[in-house]
């Protein structure tokens, strides 16, 4: 319920309060679900787009980061495979435009050879 909260002000640009109530909702989910529970990692995104906005962006970057690695150990474990690719070419899109494009390229033609 305050995770909808903290989404409707992130929406109307009440920032701030966003952030104390998603933070707030983070902290009890990792205290209760624990911090690779899918309810979770869903707060730390919203946590993470609402610092983005706010411009602390190496706090977004880090959250998101953390769920991003947290969701491909789940697929590695559920496909018995690595998803590498999945998590480095969203990585890449944080570093600057087009840097994720040229990564994906480069890939390519490695898997090519």
């Amino acid at each position: 319920m305050l995770e909808g909260l903290g989404a409707v002000l992130l929406r109307r640009g009440r920032t701030a309060e966003a952030e104390r109530i998603l933070t707030e909702v983070l902290a009890g989910r990792t205290r209760l679900m624990g911090a690779d529970h899918p309810a979770t990692l869903v707060a730390q995104r919203l946590l993470a787009e609402v610092l983005a906005v706010r411009d602390h962006r190496s706090d977004a970057i880090d959250l998101l980061s953390n769920v991003l690695l947290s969701q491909s150990e789940t697929l590695e474990a559920e496909r018995g495979e690595s998803v590498e690719a999945e998590h480095g070419d969203v990585g890449c899109r944080h570093q600057g435009p087009g840097k994720g494009r040229r990564w994906r390229e480069g890939r390519r033609g490695r898997r090519g050879r």
